[in-house]
């Protein structure tokens, strides 16, 4: 089978949340005429996400189920989701339904007619917003996002955890998932031409727990270090 693409989903502690994303996005699928393949990468949740994962693969096609027991972490789970994925179109997106499904297609279609390499959802445009958030998130993501707009300066925001791309976009990339923003790693790295990006509304999670920790905060930086060196040593070797 030759899908339209396949969709990453990091998953630890998501039993609350697995089987109604999953059911969802198939819907959705269906309902546009897509065939998607689905990455489920568990990081040994003890809560038993991958084994209703498995199960639910018996139930839909197209489904694969990673778990890691070692070197866990989200951007280090979605690198590793890509190595599974056999599309052309890659994608990602949280299992905690912050990232809305629906508009999973109007991803896949825009980078399939050729409009773009790589699609970014964002929050902060006219059409996108934030909901559930206390002051303390909003800090840190109006930080975050200022930092990374110091180097890419046309997105409006670099930290989304919810996006797609081609797969030669990360071909002969050295990615190094520290950090919790994969997505800012591919797009100071990556090889792309075309950007573009689709507003959302995030909606805070209703189940389970969040995946950011004070470890994923501190890295942050480090992570943005690591991207301007390489950008300064590739102008170099230009």
């Amino acid at each position: 089978l030759v899908f339209d693409a396949s969709i990453v989903i990091p998953t630890y502690n998501e039993s609350d949340n697995i089987k109604k994303m999953i059911s969802e996005l198939q819907s959705v699928f269906s309902d546009n005429s897509l065939d998607v393949e689905i990455i489920v990468v568990d990081d040994d949740s003890p809560d038993g996400t991958a084994k209703i994962a498995k199960q639910l693969s018996e139930e839909y096609s197209g489904i694969k189920v990673v778990v890691r027991t070692a070197n866990k972490g989200l951007s280090q789970s979605v690198v590793e989701g890509f190595g599974h994925c056999s599309s052309d179109i890659i994608g990602v997106i949280d299992c905690d339904f912050s990232h809305p499904p629906r508009l999973v297609p109007e991803f896949i279609n825009s980078i399939k007619q050729g409009n773009y390499d790589i699609v970014f959802g964002t929050r902060y445009t006219d059409k996108g917003g934030i909901e559930g958030w206390g002051l303390k998130r909003k800090i840190i993501s109006w930080g975050a996002t200022s930092i990374a707009r110091l180097f890419v300066p046309f997105t409006t925001d670099p930290v989304s955890g919810f996006f797609f791309f081609r797969k030669h976009v990360i071909e002969d990339v050295r990615l190094n998932p520290i950090g919790y923003k994969i997505g800012l790693e591919i797009l100071g790295k990556g090889n792309w031409k075309k950007y573009g990006e689709i507003s959302y509304h995030f909606k805070n999670r209703e189940r389970g727990d969040s995946k950011l920790g004070l470890k994923e905060i501190v890295e942050y930086p480090i992570q943005v270090l690591d991207i301007l060196i390489y950008k300064f040593k590739k102008k170099v070797r230009a």
